[in-house]
């Protein structure tokens, strides 16, 4: 007999929003369009655990998470094992500055001098003027500040804003 989908729960997910920091990144995918998966480190009074997560635990995949990143999340706790691990993670924007914006509304952005955790995060990657927020469009200016995030193009794989 099969049961009704969502009548079998295998784990139970907290409401609870907590802050961590991303500890351990697997490297990006085959296909380049998502990283693997990873660990958040969560703090529970004076004990620290990594709580690890994967690809379809992130609530925006196309946004690239890296090791030093803060996040929010949710945690799971399995109902056979009490394995916790991270559920709905979450990254906050990237602080920056426009490098250059051509006609067309396209163009670069940095992360802040001293953000850049990753080696990856310390160069200029392309936006394009369909991912700048509508009541942005048209303002940006060399020089001038933004928030972003890390994604992968998925057309070229690679990195973008």
């Amino acid at each position: 007999k099969i049961l009704p989908k969502g009548t079998a729960v295998f784990e139970s997910v907290s409401t609870e929003r907590h802050k961590g920091v991303v500890v351990e990144r697997e490297t990006r995918s085959k296909d380049g369009l998502h990283a693997g998966g990873g660990a958040v480190r969560h703090t529970q009074g004076e004990t620290q655990v990594n709580l690890h997560f994967g690809t379809a635990d992130l609530r925006e995949p196309r946004h690239l998470v890296f090791k030093g990143d803060a996040v929010e999340y949710a945690i799971a706790t399995d109902k056979a094992t009490g394995e916790m691990s991270a559920r709905d993670v979450t990254s906050f924007p990237t602080e920056g500055i426009v490098e250059s914006v051509k006609e067309a509304g396209n163009g670069m952005v940095r992360a802040d001098e001293g953000i850049a955790q990753d080696k990856e995060k310390d160069k200029a990657v392309p936006f394009a003027a369909t991912e700048v927020d509508k009541g942005d469009k048209g303002k940006l200016e060399k020089g001038g500040d933004v928030s972003f995030y890390y994604a992968v193009n998925p057309k070229t794989k690679e990195m973008c804003a």
